[in-house]
């Protein structure tokens, strides 16, 4: 039979092995960009679907549409955009309350955004998904779900998959 000081260090150890193994960098493969601020890799896909479709799509491959969490991680999305008509989904919607935006994890309103100007307008009320682009500044604009755009696949970190 253990002793209880001998529970106790197995104990200790098993800790500090899953507290390094929680803080431990991660990596991307070389077509990911590594997300810092969300611990998730990002990847860019320049096929056009509609937003439900596009999601559908991330879903099936291990993530979901990407939560920009900061200035910095925005910044550096917008390098994937090449021409000024360029449109790319993001996670953002206000599909179940009109006028509130929340990401596809969260059931609070979204805390970081990059709104155009005059946006969010639900311009002929139809518009209730998201997406980043250079014809509105390099900022945030609402769409129709059923446009067919770009997108951003965000794969669920394993920090998020245990939190």
């Amino acid at each position: 039979m253990a002793s209880p000081q001998n529970k106790f260090t197995v104990a200790a150890f098993l800790l500090a092995l899953i507290a390094v193994d929680a803080t431990r960098a991660f990596s991307c493969d070389h077509s990911w960009l590594k997300s810092a601020e969300s611990k998730s890799c990002v990847r860019y896909f320049p096929e056009a679907k509609p937003w439900h479709q596009a999601r559908s799509f991330c879903q099936a491959n291990g993530g979901d549409l990407v939560k920009i969490v900061s200035s910095r991680m925005n910044n550096r999305l917008y390098r994937f955009l090449t021409n000024r008509y360029q449109q790319i989904y993001i996670g953002l919607h206000d599909v179940t309350t009109e006028g509130k935006f929340k990401w596809l994890d969260e059931t609070q309103e979204a805390s970081y955004t990059d709104w155009g100007e005059n946006s969010p307008d639900n311009y002929q009320s139809g518009e209730d998904c998201t997406v980043m682009g250079y014809y509105t500044r390099k900022s945030w604009n609402d769409v129709p779900c059923w446009h067919g755009n770009a997108f951003f696949l965000r794969e669920v970190s394993w920090y998020e998959a245990f939190k």
